[in-house]
């Protein structure tokens, strides 16, 4: 049986020791609420952060330097 390739994201990829699973998980506890954002559909809120983890893991493949202080400094970036 193959494996499913739906909801099983495994985040081997890491740079400098962190994976984009580790990016979603400090981009949800730095995220303005969905209420902030007057979202009706929470499912946009979820979609927007999974992408914009995605963004933010491309981007720090380019900077690495800048985003890990980001993520150790525990600030987030102002794209809201």
């Amino acid at each position: 049986m193959e494996p499913s390739l739906h909801h099983n994201f495994k985040g081997s990829y890491q740079i400098c020791g962190y994976s984009v699973i580790d990016v979603l998980i400090w981009q949800v506890n730095h995220a303005p609420l969905p209420s902030d954002w007057r979202m009706e559909d929470p499912q946009c809120y979820r979609a927007y952060l999974v992408l914009y983890s995605f963004d933010f893991f491309l981007d720090m493949a380019r900077k690495p330097e800048e985003h890990v202080q980001m993520l150790e400094s525990g600030k987030s970036q102002e794209y809201f």
